[in-house]
């Protein structure tokens, strides 16, 4: 499997079909005694909880630079 970044930009690089089950399960490497889907499910929470602190900072960031309190449509909630 390709670490993440370079991959970025790839929408389509295959095909998946979408009947409830993980698409992707094959992808991932067993490690640990872990099946594969379960490795591509914890890189997919990591991955997803570094966004989610990088979009808070720039929110932060952005209303810094107006010199704003955080909006109540924003997750800034502090500056």
């Amino acid at each position: 499997m390709q670490p993440a970044h370079e991959k970025i930009g790839v929408v389509d690089s295959q095909w998946v079909v979408h009947q409830t089950v993980p698409s992707l399960g094959s992808q991932g490497e067993a490690t640990d005694g872990k099946a594969p889907w379960q490795g591509v499910r914890d890189r997919c929470k990591k991955e997803w909880t570094m966004f989610q602190s990088r979009m808070a900072n720039a929110e932060k960031d952005y209303f810094r630079s107006l010199q704003v309190e955080g909006s109540s449509n924003s997750t800034a909630t502090t500056i």
